[in-house]
């Protein structure tokens, strides 16, 4: 990590102590963490994954609980215009879900990903 104060970071760890300076943090079973963002009423779960070998952060936070409400054309469109990740449904929660690559992760798009959750959680949530 190029610090604290640095554009980026290269491990698990280093991201962590990056979020705790910024964000309250549970962690979680299984070595992720669940951030608590600005005023979004929902946490995002984020957790270290491996893809075909290479470390990478996975991103998820839940949208909408109650899909009754909610039209899945729209939603299913959204996926090409999404400025992060890609959305979909787990265990009965709208959810969308982001990976980067942990090598020389730039903070600034962790910190984009994690506004754009938030703000989509408190829109979902205020629908």
């Amino acid at each position: 990590m190029t610090g604290l104060s640095g554009t980026q970071v290269s491990s698990w760890d280093e991201l962590v102590t990056y979020l705790r300076a910024k964000h309250a943090i549970e962690d979680r079973d299984g070595g992720g963490i669940r951030v608590r963002v600005g005023d979004a009423p929902e946490p995002i779960d984020l957790r270290p994954i491996d893809v075909l070998g290479a470390p990478w952060l996975e991103i998820v936070g839940g949208l909408a609980k109650q899909l009754r409400h909610v039209a899945p054309a729209p939603i299913l469109a959204r996926n090409f215009v999404l400025p992060i990740g890609i959305t979909g449904m787990l265990d009965g929660v709208l959810m969308v879900r982001q990976l980067l690559p942990l090598q020389d992760l730039q903070l600034a798009a962790v910190d984009q990903v994690l506004g754009f959750l938030a703000q989509a959680i408190i829109e979902a949530q205020t629908r």
